[in-house]
């Protein structure tokens, strides 16, 4: 009985071990940041656009129970200096495009990574949370959206996926080096 005991604490060991050694890393094209405990990967999918340009979606999970969503995609588009991106507009449209009254003034601006985005927070007509940020870097434009109760344990999911997503760890392609033809 001893030895099964032993065995078993060996075992439960390494398991929270090896849970905490691989904290799960939401991984984008042009960066990444770390996903709070008890989150999954429920779906992804990455291919480049017609111009050969990263795109991609990933739907990650509570483990345990999903009726916490949060939708990571990211895409480039040319940048136009004549018409910049409005992260800002960019987040109350992605966090709640039910509610056509919504205006940029409703979202926050905040750092992703580093980089100027914008944040917007409210309830969906459903009753449930939703945090959505906009991030746009040299083209590279990141785009997230959680949904969630706003009850425990999902509030502090949802807060916790939020702080990884502001600490997103851009990694942008290198330029092409210009020509050293004369």
């Amino acid at each position: 009985m001893q030895r099964l005991i032993s065995a078993l604490s060996l075992t439960l060991g390494l398991l929270c071990a090896t849970a905490t050694a691989h904290a799960l890393e939401v991984k984008t094209s042009f960066g990444s940041f770390k996903a709070p405990d008890g989150v999954g990967e429920v779906n992804r999918e990455e291919k480049p656009d017609k111009a050969g340009k990263p795109t991609g979606m990933a739907v990650y999970s509570r483990t345990d129970d999903p009726k916490a969503v949060f939708i990571v995609v990211w895409s480039y588009a040319e940048p136009d200096p004549a018409k910049p991106y409005d992260a800002l507009d960019g987040a109350v449209k992605f966090g709640n495009p039910f509610d056509k009254k919504l205006t940029r003034d409703a979202a926050k601006p905040v750092p992703l990574g580093g980089v100027e985005g914008a944040r917007y927070e409210g309830k969906l007509p459903n009753g449930l949370r939703s945090i959505s940020y906009v991030a746009v870097n040299g083209g590279y434009r990141l785009i997230v959206l959680l949904k969630g109760p706003n009850d425990s344990p999902y509030k502090e999911t949802m807060d916790a996926f939020s702080k990884g997503v502001e600490g997103f760890a851009w990694t942008l392609p290198a330029a092409p080096a210009a020509s050293a033809t004369p």
